[in-house]
């Protein structure tokens, strides 16, 4: 191309400023697929789909954009198929192979055909992306000339996810990826898509302002569509990060309770009181905000019960003893009767209480085992928190400890009406590692999951693609949509990672479509 008929095409339509590191990325992406390309000349210089121009021209000799009004397929056929809305295969859609032939018998030089032909195969793999629906697909096949144009005037676009026209391409995938309505035609997303798509397939001479402006309005509709979404999603989030925060500190409390009383010697029906109604008492105190200042009170209480019951081999603890006690046995009425444990087993508890103390006050003994077995306890509840509330920073704290049962958390959408599935574990398990992943491999997926991702999920023989839309604070909760957000369901890590296993989910990953196409591109590349 002449100089200056390079820059009117510059000017004419515009491209995203490319630093010199992009270009070199992008150059050396074209010069492995010139590599990869002559190993593979069965797979890609024989695609052609209609006999080539009968005409020759040395090589080099005229731009390929400037000849590609005459290189375009011309029959009725292929004007169908680039409209898109006809029921040809996916694979007749690609019309780039003929005009890489067609260039190639018109002198172009060496890099434009090796565009044009990476270009095809991109466009190959887009209609082979599970993600993106089969309507929409047909939709894209009208940017193939538009998209060569821009790759044309700006082959760094490759190294530029940020480019308009990548960006576009993404936005289109992501929107469409895992609707129920993009089979209607009619619905204001396909008539959204529709238009930015014959706009740009007509006017793409006037610049990459088209590209935005598309973005621009389909990231609108976009950000119209969940914020109808999210208000619907609103009360779930809030409810199932309440029922989060409570599992967990019922979880926590628990853990450190047993540990506190696991190395000291206890009448059965004391370390019984602790872990049942008393651990009730506490965990009241801990889920309620204006209580929280009960809490070292009644950590205390536990501390006093423990060493009430202790032998007593000097006057001084049993003049101790005797003093504690109304206030220990008021304390103990209070907290029991705020949890409405019933008054015959609270008197049934105080009655034994009163008999160890008695048995207490007459030893004459205690050994060195029992004192250091209490303080350590005494050591174990005071360094219990005051505050459990959830925080993955906390020293030991661990939410994979708590696995939150799916059909406790049916129970409780249910009971609020909120139209949120929840996924169980897969009914009939194939043997672990050998469809899916191993255990260790799919509970690293699943730790590493960030929203966004994609997954292919298979249920009651259908088989859905599911975006990953919101994870609970401490992880423990992962809520599923589709793409237009209608079909919600949740699951808990241990439920996916089972899914994971047995191959009935599977991980479709995070990146944009051109990202996942480049990269399936690369991979084959790099594959012997």
């Amino acid at each position: 191309m002449s100089t200056n008929a390079s820059n009117k095409a510059v000017n004419h339509l515009g491209t995203a400023v490319a630093s010199s590191d992009q270009l070199t990325v992008a150059n050396a992406f074209l010069e492995r697929y010139a590599r990869y390309r002559a190993t593979r000349p069965e797979e890609l210089l024989g695609r052609v789909n209609r006999a080539p121009l009968d005409t020759f021209l040395p090589p080099g000799s005229m731009p390929l954009i400037e000849l590609l009004p005459t290189l375009l397929p011309n029959s009725e056929s292929t004007a169908a198929t680039i409209g898109g809305m006809v029921c040809v295969p996916l694979q007749d859609l690609n019309i780039l192979y003929q005009v890489r032939d067609n260039a190639k018998c018109c002198g172009v030089s060496h890099d434009e055909e090796l565009l044009t032909e990476l270009l095809a195969l991109i466009f190959d793999r887009i209609f082979q992306d599970r993600l993106v629906p089969d309507l929409i697909k047909r939709m894209l096949a009208q940017l193939q000339i538009p998209v060569l144009k821009a790759m044309l005037l700006d082959r760094s676009l490759i190294a530029q996810p940020g480019h308009p026209v990548r960006q576009l391409l993404d936005i289109i995938a992501e929107t469409a990826s895992g609707r129920s309505d993009v089979d209607d035609i009619d619905s204001d997303y396909c008539q959204l898509i529709k238009g930015v798509v014959n706009d740009i397939e007509l006017h793409s001479d006037t610049g990459l302002a088209l590209f935005t402006d598309a973005i621009r309005q389909i990231d609108e509709l976009n950000r119209q569509t969940w914020t109808r979404e999210s208000k619907r999603h609103e009360t779930a989030i809030a409810l199932l990060q309440d029922k989060e925060r409570r599992e967990i500190i019922e979880v926590q409390l628990s853990m450190h309770l047993r540990d506190a009383i696991s190395g000291i010697e206890l009448h059965e029906q004391v370390r019984e009181f602790l872990l049942s109604p008393w651990y009730q008492v506490l965990l009241k105190n801990y889920l309620n905000y204006d209580r929280a200042s009960t809490v070292p009170t009644l950590k205390n209480t536990i501390t006093d019960l423990v060493w009430s019951v202790q032998p007593k081999i000097s006057l001084q603890e049993r003049q101790r003893l005797a003093q504690m006690l109304p206030l220990l046995l008021n304390t103990l009425r209070q907290g029991l009767t705020s949890i409405n444990w019933p008054r015959n087993q609270q008197d049934a508890f105080l009655a034994l209480l009163m008999d160890l103390h008695t048995s207490g006050m007459h030893a004459d003994a205690r050994t060195e085992w029992q004192d250091q077995a209490f303080k350590l306890f005494e050591a174990r509840i005071s360094s219990l928190p005051n505050n459990l509330e959830p925080d993955p920073d906390r020293p030991g704290f661990s939410a994979e400890s708590v696995d939150i049962s799916p059909r406790e958390l049916e129970i409780l959408l249910r009971e609020e009406r909120i139209l949120v599935l929840v996924a169980h574990p897969p009914l009939d398990a194939h043997p672990p590692a050998v469809l899916g992943l191993s255990r260790v491999e799919a509970g690293d997926t699943v730790a590493q999951l960030q929203p966004s991702t994609w997954i292919e999920f298979l249920q009651d023989g259908q088989t859905r693609l599911l975006k990953l839309r919101w994870v609970s604070p401490m992880r423990t909760l992962l809520l599923f949509t589709d793409g237009a957000g209608e079909y919600s369901i949740l699951f808990t890590p241990e439920v996916l990672r089972a899914h994971l296993e047995n191959h009935t989910a599977s991980i479709l990953g995070q990146q944009g479509l051109t990202g996942r196409v480049l990269a399936s591109i690369e991979a084959s590349m790099a594959s012997p």
